[in-house]
């Protein structure tokens, strides 16, 4: 058999692309079957064309043992391919933003001002006080503390944002790499259970006890590692806030809280020197652990 392959005319292109058009047959009538014509074409036409790489080649069937095919050439291109880390070493992915919770009070107090009519109310009853020697109530806005939103039903707090960082760590390695002494993957897997929903009672890859909050696991068992053997492919989420410390709300000392612990004041109705209003103060501040304190090394990572 004596397939043969050879360019009629054809030929389009142009700033991106060129085609090539080959008929397939054998002179002697014999049987061609689509990978003979695809054969013949691949040994008949160049690799390259005005500088464009081959990349696909189209046949279709035009007659009894007879083909037409076009050969495709186009730039070359790269896919990227999905990166992995070698065995045994972290890969690390990270993602700052912000997300809401609800405040009571602000970090300061920029400006305020009152109304006329409290204005002209206050300037009527400093002027009685004067005549009759009494101390005089003040022109300025009451001092709030930093309460926000207050009302007759208390402090109503607002909505703000606030920067958090969500990162992750991924490692592909044996399951005795991640279980170390605790003797089973099952063992392993059940304590990171545990582990989930915990602050680190420990500094963490460079951040403060207190600070990171173990978000979850997510992988699975597969076959690609480095050696051929079987391993897992696993990936640790967590989030960040930071640790504050000198926080101050009215005239309450300067105290500190981890960045998971919850700082809420109870405020209090006060009468304010100076307007002789009854109004709502904060008396105490308290500091809350909302999540339990984890070990976060025994992730192994």
């Amino acid at each position: 058999m004596s397939i043969i392959a050879y360019e009629v005319v054809g030929r389009t292109g142009d700033a991106t692309q060129r085609s090539l058009k080959y008929h397939v047959r054998d002179p002697a009538k014999g049987p061609v079957t689509d990978a003979d014509a695809v054969t013949a074409v691949l040994a008949e036409s160049p690799t390259s064309h005005f500088g464009f790489e081959r990349r696909s080649i189209n046949l279709s069937e035009v007659g009894l043992n007879y083909y037409e095919v076009v050969v495709q050439y186009g730039e070359h291109t790269v896919t990227p391919a999905k990166a992995t880390p070698p065995d045994g070493e972290l890969q690390y992915s990270f993602e700052t933003t912000v997300e809401s919770v609800d405040v009571k009070r602000s970090l300061a107090t920029v400006s305020s001002q009152i109304s006329a009519t409290y204005s002209t109310a206050v300037a009527a009853a400093n002027a009685i006080c004067t005549l009759q020697g009494l101390p005089t109530i003040s022109t300025s806005a009451p001092d709030l503390k930093g309460a926000i939103n207050v009302t007759a039903d208390g402090v109503q707090g607002t909505q703000i944002f606030i920067p958090t960082t969500r990162f992750q760590y991924r490692m592909r390695a044996s399951a005795a790499d991640f279980y170390g002494a605790l003797g089973s993957f099952d063992a392993y897997q059940l304590r990171v259970e545990e582990l989930v929903g915990t602050v680190n009672d420990a500094p963490f890859h460079g951040r403060p006890a207190g600070s990171v909050l173990f978000d979850g696991l997510t992988g699975g068992w597969q076959t690609t590692l480095d050696d051929g053997s079987l391993g897992w492919d696993l990936s640790f989420a967590f989030r960040f806030r930071k640790n504050r410390t000198g926080i101050t709300i009215g005239d309450i000392p300067p105290f500190d809280a981890k960045g998971w612990e919850y700082v809420h004041p109870l405020f209090a109705p006060a009468k304010q020197t100076g307007t002789h209003l009854l109004l709502v103060e904060p008396l105490a501040v308290y500091v809350e652990q909302m999540y339990e304190d984890g070990d976060l090394s025994i992730l192994g990572i």
